[in-house]
C-alpha cells in the first residue's frame, strides 16, 4: 500500500480532529454543548444513544469524543 492510500485512509479524521479541537488543543465549546444536550436526553442504552446520533449531525465526532 503506498503512502499516498494511507495518508487518504485518514484525511477524514484528520478533518473530524479539527472540527473536535481548537488549535491549542481544546475541545470546542460548541461539541461540549452538544455533548451535554445529547446526555440529558437520558437515554437508558449505548444504542439508544447511537440510534440518535445516527440520526443527527453529530454522527461524525460524537463517537471520538465521548470514548
Amino acid at each position: 500500500m503506498s503512502h499516498n492510500s494511507v495518508f487518504n485512509g485518514y484525511a477524514p479524521y484528520v478533518n473530524v480532529y479539527d472540527e473536535i479541537f481548537t488549535a491549542d488543543g481544546k475541545v470546542r465549546d460548541n461539541v461540549r454543548q452538544a455533548i451535554r444536550a445529547i446526555d440529558e436526553l437520558n437515554l437508558e442504552t449505548l444504542h439508544e444513544k447511537q440510534k440518535f446520533v445516527d440520526a443527527s449531525f453529530l454522527k461524525k465526532w460524537y463517537y471520538i469524543y465521548s470514548l
